[in-house]
This record gives C-alpha cells, structure tokens and sequence, in this order.
C-alpha cells in the first residue's frame, strides 16, 4: 500500500499522551507539579552509574534511584522534605552508595522527565538525538515515557517530532551471535565471570531495542489525519512489526515472579509469541486497538505484509485479528475475520500451520 514506505510528519496528538491523564490527576496542586518537574531534572542530570552497585540499584528500584546529595542539590532540602512528607519520595541508606532518594510514583516521575526532555529537544542533530535516546532509556517506564516526550514535541513542532520518529524507525535492534571461541564478562557485585563458548555454539543476542519500543508505544496513541496514504500507526506497525524478536520492555522483578511466555518455535530457528498469551508485545496491542480505529487500513496493510514476505508482521496482525473478529461491532468483525484468514493462509502454507487458529480463539494452544 503506498504511504508505508513514505516520510513521516507527527501531527499533535488529539487525546492525552500516554502518562499525562494520570499525572493531572495525581498532581492537582500547582506546586507538585512544579517540585516533580525539579525532581525530574535532577534525574535526567544524574551523574552517570559508574560502579556495579550503582547499576544494580538503578535496576532494582526500576530507574527510580539516584544520589540523595544530587536531589538536594537540585531541589533544595525544604522542596524534599515536602515531598516526602507526601508520600511522593522516600531515602534509604545503602553500605556502598550511602544514602539514595527514591520516588515512589515512577509514573509521575516518568511524565516529568518525559516533559524535561521533550522541552530541551529543540533541533535535530546526531547529538540530540543520542541525548533524547539516553534520557528516555533511563527513565522509568522507558519505552511510555519515551512515546509521552514525543507527543509532547509534537504538539510544540510537528516536523521536529516526525524527524526524531523518522530517524527512530531506520535505528533498528542490533543483533551480535554468540559462536564458537566467543567471549564474554558478566560483572557482579562480588567480582567479574568470564566465559569462552565452546564447539556447535550458535546463539542470537539483540541490542538497542529502546528505540522500537518507543515506537511500539507512540503507535497506541490517537493522532490526526494519515500521512502520504497511510497513519503514522500504520508506517510504525510495518516496521516494528516486522522484527523477528519479542517487542517490549523487560521489567525488573524478582525471580519467582517471572512468569514464562508460551512461544512457538519456526523452522527457521526464531520464534513468534502464541496467541493464547494474549498481548505481551504493546505493538500487537496497538494493532488491535487501529483494526477498531481504521479497520480498512490494517487490511491494506495485512495485504502489504503478505506482499513482501513480513513474516512477523503477518503473525502479529493474525494474532491481533483473532481478538478483534470476536468484537460484536460487525463490521470491526468481518474485517478482522478477513485479516485473520488472510495471515492464517499465509503462515499456513509458509510454516505448515505452526500456531495457527482461525477464526477465533475457541481451541486450545497446540503443543508446536
């Protein structure tokens, strides 16, 4: 379908950016708006984690942490006190990095930042770029505070906000393999492990994944007319659609809360996520969510996919259409029935059936 391919310009977005219904309701008073904006500079300014306990830290409270010294510096101890006196920031001791403050509500914290970092991406250059990629990945819920930062450019300059996306959408994951006499060092607390991988090893890694989950995330929300024949959605959903690896934000939690993803397995070594897991990627949700939207255009672009051989994209559209045919609006449904046979005949006469139910969801998983 032509537009697909073409440039992109994003138009201000027509509802509220992804985390800023909660922050109105969360920050009624002007005063905790303007402290959580001073919090969040002191965040997006913190000094870079140079020790593994630090990263660690940072990683375990969720990129919620930094220096108690630098928010002090930053805010002042009577702004601090105020905030925690509302719940809204805590500090704790820890043995190496001494005392650290701590942000409750990472989804206030990630509205603020992502407002700081909107304001000071101001032009395109490599540099700003890197900058807004950095900022982003570092704030908590990455990946919404990221597509919240580019509605908030958006609304201030359309073609800025479509430069940054275009640039996004060609700054796809790295992939690296891990073959025979390939070495690797995993720091710890207690010291660094260093492993060499002997005979018949062949697997994949993947990098720099922020800047597709950024997309997957800005393609959820509401913006105005299509672009060169196709919806900003719609150009974000090819391509990132179109990886072959798992498309969201891994979230730190505990061992014993880590729950398996039932995947299936492709001839080709790779391996598409099982419809019966329901939506683990935000870009298939985001697929759903556009078959409700401009049901016409995710056929066109079911039709493209097919057309140029997007396996992942055709399996992801099949996923979101199988949740889609069973909506009671007819016409939503009969479309997504269409989509729904159209990718299961596709993958069908690819892959022999691997994962395939159609129409619906009404059998149980298969064991592929």
């Amino acid at each position: 379908m032509p537009g697909f391919e073409a440039r992109l310009t994003i138009a201000p977005m027509t509802g509220p950016a992804h985390l800023h219904h909660i922050w109105r309701k969360l920050t009624t008073r002007a005063d905790d708006r303007l402290k959580f904006r001073q919090l969040a500079v002191a965040f997006v300014d913190a000094p870079p984690r140079d020790s593994i306990d630090a990263v660690e830290v940072f990683e375990q409270l969720g990129h919620c942490v930094i220096p108690y010294h630098h928010a002090v510096t930053q805010m002042g101890t009577a702004a601090l006190a105020d905030m925690k006196a509302s719940g809204f920031v805590g500090e704790f001791w820890h043995r190496v990095l001494g005392d650290l403050l701590v942000c409750r509500v990472p989804e206030l914290l990630a509205e603020a930042a992502a407002q700081v970092v909107a304001l000071r991406f101001t032009e395109f250059t490599d540099d700003s770029y890197a900058a807004f990629m950095r900022a982003t990945r570092d704030l908590p819920l990455a990946d919404v505070a990221g597509a919240s930062a580019i509605g908030h450019i958006g609304d201030r300059d359309s073609e800025l906000a479509g430069e940054l996306v275009d640039w996004m959408l060609l700054d796809a994951p790295e992939v690296n393999w891990l073959r025979e006499g390939s070495r690797i060092s995993i720091l710890t607390t207690r010291g660094s492990i260093h492993a060499t991988f002997g005979a018949g090893t062949n697997e994949r890694t993947v990098g720099n994944i922020h800047p597709f989950l950024v997309l997957s995330r800005l393609a959820l929300a509401e913006m105005e007319i299509p672009v060169n024949g196709a919806s900003v959605q719609a150009r974000i959903m090819s391509v990132v659609g179109s990886e072959p690896d798992l498309m969201r934000r891994i979230d730190t939690k505990a061992l014993q809360d880590m729950v398996a993803v039932h995947m299936h397995e492709l001839p080709t070594g790779e391996s598409v996520v099982c419809h019966w897991e329901g939506f683990v990627e935000p870009i298939a949700l985001a697929m759903l969510f556009h078959m409700s939207s401009a049901p016409d255009e995710m056929v066109a672009l079911t039709e493209y996919a097919i057309e140029n051989n997007r396996d992942f994209l055709v399996w992801r559209l099949f996923l979101a259409s199988t949740y889609a045919a069973t909506d009671t609006r007819p016409e939503l449904a009969a479309n997504a029935s269409t989509i729904c046979q159209m990718a299961a005949a596709y993958w069908d006469a690819k892959y022999g059936g691997i994962g395939t139910r159609c129409p619906g969801i009404a059998s149980a998983p298969d064991d592929s």
